[in-house]
């Protein structure tokens, strides 16, 4: 659950006297990458997400990176 992570992370971090929301956190996503797990990333609080490219040939990567240029703009 992203959600329960970053709270539990920004309480260790305010007790350690940082700003917690001074860190930007990126949720790695080689499996969860449907745009429902990575919405839940977004409202969790997460900025960013690395998505892990296929090992493939070229037309398939491309497809699979014209995929989650459509799923950024859907998800913004």
């Amino acid at each position: 659950n992203p959600a329960a992570m970053v709270t539990k992370m920004r309480k260790i971090v305010a007790e350690q006297g940082r700003d917690p929301e001074g860190i930007n956190l990126s949720a790695f996503c080689q499996k969860n990458r449907t745009a429902d797990s990575i919405q839940n990333f977004r409202e969790a609080g997460f900025t960013r997400a690395i998505i892990a490219l296929p090992n493939r040939d070229q037309s398939t990567v491309l497809r699979f990176i014209d995929e989650y240029i459509g799923l950024g703009e859907k998800i913004g």
